[in-house]
């Protein structure tokens, strides 16, 4: 029996970014299961019904959901909302009218960013972090304490913040969520994923997705421009397993780009592909777009 482990071509990261961002649109199922979990705790803050009736009961009581922090003795079905929660917030913003469901600090209610993003210095420095913007605003002055003396550039960014906070009035409406991914402001569990596994690189392989050829195909074509099939190049690396095991006939070629466009071989190819002149079609279309990609 062969124990021996099978080569991996490239790494699970890779292959779970969409084909917009480079990779092969496999869905990544614990960030899925994060987005998925996100939708409950949309629900729970915009919407009123039994379920949700319920777990506030359990678990909320009168603290805002956003204060709600991680109790060892927390259900399964609970303590994975809660670790959800905080991606969830991030991609999201509070309209503020009776400030009951809102951090002061913590949540993006006052520009596009948390007061504690625009003002570090003195999130650092704020005593307790955590407190909605009633218990914050709802005294004169704003009910803040610090562990240090404001002073410099701390006091300076107080200077700042104190007139943006000192007109907010109390409504007796309560604070509506907003979802800042999606242009009606609804969740979508497709925008949180997306959002979760974004990431800022420019996507090479645009070209590939566009190729008239079947999926498996432009899988193999996405492979090359990676550069990881199993070809001599890759073979001889330090980090293949076994390497030393491995002959090679040396008049045959070391890359996969010499038997793509190594004359003998084209004719071998073709001569196959004369038994099926549809699939011949295909291949040769798919071939020509290849060559334009992969030398690019």
């Amino acid at each position: 029996m062969n124990i021996r482990k099978k080569y991996r071509l490239a790494k699970w990261s890779i292959f779970s970014q969409p084909k917009d961002q480079g990779g092969l649109g496999i869905h990544e199922l614990s960030t899925k299961n994060n987005a998925l979990l996100s939708k409950w705790l949309y629900k729970l803050l915009t919407s009123d019904g039994t379920w949700q009736q319920l777990i506030r009961n359990k678990y909320l009581g009168s603290t805002p959901l956003s204060q709600v922090e991680w109790k060892p003795r927390d259900l399964h079905f609970w303590s994975g909302l809660l670790k959800a929660k905080q991606d969830f917030l991030r991609f999201g913003s509070f309209k503020v009218r009776d400030r009951s469901l809102v951090r002061f600090w913590e949540d993006i209610w006052l520009g596009a960013t948390p007061l504690r993003t625009q003002y570090h210095c003195l999130y650092n420095i704020a005593r307790p972090k955590n407190n909605t913007i009633a218990e914050v605003l709802s005294f004169s002055p704003p009910n803040l304490s610090w562990r240090r003396d404001l002073i410099g550039p701390k006091l300076e960014a107080w200077n700042n913040l104190f007139p943006r906070i000192a007109n907010f009035t109390l409504s007796q409406e309560q604070d509506s969520f907003h979802w800042n991914l999606t242009q009606n402001g609804e969740f979508s569990v497709r925008s949180h994923y997306q959002a979760l596994i974004r990431v800022d690189v420019p996507n090479l392989n645009k070209k590939i997705w566009k190729i008239k050829a079947p999926l498996k195909v432009k899988i193999f074509l996405w492979y090359l421009r990676k550069g990881v099939i199993l070809m001599k190049d890759n073979l001889a690396k330090p980090l293949w397993l076994s390497r030393n095991d491995i002959v090679f006939d040396k008049s045959r070629p070391k890359s996969f780009l010499q038997v793509l466009f190594r004359g003998t071989y084209w004719l071998r190819l073709w001569a196959k592909l004369q038994r099926n002149e549809d699939e011949a079609h295909v291949i040769i279309v798919a071939c020509r777009q290849l060559e334009s990609v992969a030398l690019q």
